[in-house]
This record gives structure tokens, C-alpha cells and sequence, in this order.
């Protein structure tokens, strides 16, 4: 039993020795690094609700909405083209009134984490079809960046979100 147990750990240290000398073979691992930037939501930005007074009850929204299925794919050369697309989502509230309504939200580049270096505002429709509970919109838009060594050098984010009035953005931070 003893004797079993012996071959045993040798065959194991036989495996590990082995492994360790084919990995000294292998060549060593880069990272790399790309211009492309990070691109999200803002936080507290993604969703609102649109009132239709100043009193935010239930029975005076008029609709609630949303930034969903955020989407991007990059292209890198001497420049770098970033193509977001992103689906606004909103439901009907008891007090609409209308069966159009646009929506403005923004886009953010934003630099090392701090510096905003773009902001850029878009307005939207949102289309209710009569007694229709919920309605949709797909944007696509492309961030361009003159420089891929810059966008390497500093860390780039391109942020999307709504634009509200500082009651809409209490409102929604609050809930």
C-alpha cells in the first residue's frame, strides 16, 4: 500500500517537473494595448421618468424610459471609429397625453477618468402606437478619435445617457 502510494506522488512530481520545463520553452506573454475606448451607461443617467407637473406621483407620469442593449464594436487604423448603438425603452404612464414625445440624451467622451472632453446632445422621438403600453427607439452613432497613440497614452470612455432637469435626476437618484 505504501509502495502504490510512492508511485504515485513520484508520477505526480514527474507531471508537475514536465509542465514547468515545457512552460520555460513557451514564448513570453504580451499585453496589448489598444485605443479603443471603454463605453457604458452613466450612472443614474440610464432610466427617468417624465412628469407632467412638478408633483412626481404616480398619476401625473407620463412615461417611464430607459437605455437598454447598449452595443459597440471599435475599428482601429491611424484613427479609431467607435459605432454605439443603444435601444431606448419607454412605458406608457397615466398621464400621457400624447402619443409622441422626444427624448434628448447625451454623449460623454470623457478623458483619464476626470476631464470631459466631448459632451453632445441628440434628440429622439419615442412613437406610442394608439392603446400601445410600451414604444422603442434604436440610435447608432460612431465617436471618432483622430489619434490611435493618444487614445492609447490616455484612457478614453464614451458614456451615453438622458438628459434631465435637476428634479428629474433627484427623482431618479432618490428611487
Amino acid at each position: 500500500m505504501f509502495q502504490n502510494s510512492k508511485i504515485k506522488l513520484t508520477g505526480l512530481a514527474i507531471l508537475a517537473l514536465g509542465l514547468v520545463l515545457a512552460a520555460c520553452g513557451q514564448p513570453k506573454n504580451f499585453i496589448t494595448i489598444g485605443g479603443c475606448p471603454a463605453v457604458g451607461v452613466l450612472s443614474h443617467l440610464g432610466s427617468f421618468t417624465r412628469f407632467n407637473s412638478t408633483s412626481q406621483t404616480s398619476e401625473n407620469v407620463i412615461f417611464d424610459a430607459s437605455i437598454t442593449n447598449l452595443d459597440y464594436t471599435c475599428r482601429e487604423s491611424k484613427t479609431i471609429d467607435t459605432t454605439i448603438s443603444f435601444s431606448i425603452q419607454a412605458h406608457r404612464g397615466p398621464a400621457m397625453t400624447s402619443d409622441v414625445y422626444n427624448i434628448t440624451y447625451i454623449v460623454v467622451v470623457i478623458k483619464d477618468n476626470y476631464q470631459i472632453t466631448t459632451k453632445k446632445k441628440f434628440t429622439t422621438q419615442i412613437r406610442f402606437a394608439p392603446g400601445q403600453e410600451t414604444a422603442g427607439v434604436r440610435e447608432t452613432f460612431i465617436q471618432h478619435f483622430d489619434d490611435v497613440d493618444a487614445s492609447i497614452r490616455y484612457d478614453y470612455e464614451v458614456f451615453v445617457g438622458f438628459e434631465m432637469s435637476p428634479e428629474e435626476l433627484q427623482f431618479n437618484v432618490v428611487r
